[in-house]
C-alpha cells in the first residue's frame, strides 16, 4: 500500500451519496491544492456507480464489512494524519478509525466540526481530537502546517 498525507475520514452511512461525494471531491480538490496526498476509503465502494439520491445503507454481511474494516485501518496506518471532514456528525467507522490514529499511530487527527468548536457539540472528541476548525479550509490549511512542521523535525 502507498502512503499518504491524510485520511479521509467522516460520515458515510444514512447519508445520500450525492453529499457525500460532492463533500469529498471538495476535500480532495482543496488537499490537491496544498499538495498533499489522500485515501479516500469511499473511492472504489461503488458509490458512483448507484443513484446520487440513494442513502447509503450499513446492511452488509459481516466478511463485507470486516474487509471494509481491514482496508481502512491499513490506509490508516499508512498515512501521516486523518481528516475528519463532518466530525459533528456520527459514525462508528470514523470514531474508531480517529482512536486508532491517536492511540496506535499517534498521528495527528483533525475535525471540520463547526458545532464543536462553538461549544454546541461536547463529548470525548472535543478533548481528544488534535484539532478542530468550523470550516474545512481552515482545516486543511492547519493540518498542512502540521504536517510540514513534522517533515520539518524529522529532518
Amino acid at each position: 500500500m502507498s502512503t499518504y498525507d491524510v485520511y479521509i475520514a467522516g460520515s458515510m452511512t444514512g447519508r445520500k451519496i450525492q453529499d457525500i461525494l460532492f463533500e469529498r471531491a471538495e476535500t480532495k480538490a482543496l488537499l490537491s491544492a496544498y499538495g498533499l496526498s489522500w485515501y479516500d476509503p469511499a473511492e472504489g465502494e461503488g458509490l458512483e456507480e448507484q443513484d446520487s439520491n440513494a442513502v447509503v445503507s450499513n446492511a452488509f454481511d459481516f466478511p463485507k464489512m470486516e474487509s471494509f474494516v481491514k482496508k481502512d485501518l491499513a490506509a490508516v496506518a499508512a498515512s501521516r494524519s486523518v481528516l475528519n471532514i463532518n466530525g459533528d456528525m456520527s459514525s462508528e467507522g470514523a470514531l474508531w478509525e480517529m482512536a486508532f490514529a491517536t492511540y496506535y499511530r499517534f498521528i495527528p487527527v483533525f475535525l471540520v466540526a463547526p458545532l464543536r468548536v462553538s461549544g454546541a457539540k461536547m463529548t470525548f472528541t472535543n478533548v481528544l481530537a488534535t484539532a478542530m476548525y468550523g470550516t474545512l479550509q481552515e482545516a486543511v490549511f492547519a493540518l498542512n502546517e502540521k504536517l510540514k512542521e513534522s517533515k520539518s523535525a524529522l529532518s
